[in-house]
């Protein structure tokens, strides 16, 4: 299965929680001050409407006051229901966009562990079709292909330098016991190079 296609299925929402809650706590924020602005329009509606009856001693009406009372208390229940249903949604849809990022910062963070501990070059990072930070997944990955491409170049590279001591040794033989010594260290380290590559199957 290709990289960019491999499907990751991802159930636990609260993934980083103090994020994910301040997250949320904004879309929160915007529907208080939403349901507050609806409140408020209401309330100036019904205020001014009871000021035009008051200069025209409509107010003397007992029905006047009931018909208010019942006004004010449709507002206030439109503030809390509207606070509700969009404080519910909005909440839900912040977790959902939330986990889109702590999502992936999870799984970055892991991978990078798995790099650092077991020297973990192999691996790809994979994310969700729907994740963000998708950007930083190819980088990753691209990385990690051209870190294992360079310990390749690394080996024959000291390999080459190696080769090319021994043949001196032939033109200068007082070179011979320097040489020798500094190819046990140059073999002592490919080898450990290689050893690392067949473990990450390179």
């Amino acid at each position: 299965m290709s990289e960019g296609k491999k499907w990751v299925r991802r159930t636990q929402y609260l993934i980083n929680r103090g994020f994910q809650l301040r997250y949320m706590g904004v879309f929160v924020g915007a529907a208080f001050l939403t349901s507050l602005v609806i409140g408020g329009v209401l309330y100036y509606i019904v205020e001014i409407n009871w000021v035009l009856q008051v200069e025209r001693g409509l107010h003397l009406v007992p029905e006047a006051s009931v018909l208010l009372d019942q006004q004010r208390f449709m507002i206030l229940m439109t503030f809390f229901v509207s606070l509700f249903v969009l404080g519910g949604v909005l909440s839900l849809w912040g977790l959902f966009l939330s986990h889109r990022v702590a999502g992936p910062v999870f799984a970055l963070s892991r991978r990078m562990q798995n790099i650092s501990l077991e020297q973990d070059l192999v691996t790809p990072l994979y994310l969700r079709e729907k994740d963000s930070l998708k950007e930083v997944r190819d980088f990753l990955n691209e990385t990690m292909k051209t870190w294992a491409q360079e310990v390749h170049e690394e080996i024959l590279f000291w390999r080459s330098i190696g080769e090319n001591c021994k043949a001196a040794t032939k033109e200068h033989p007082d070179l011979e016991e320097g040489c020798k010594h500094l190819g046990r260290k140059i073999e002592a380290f490919i080898m450990d190079k290689e050893k690392w590559l067949r473990t990450n199957h390179l």
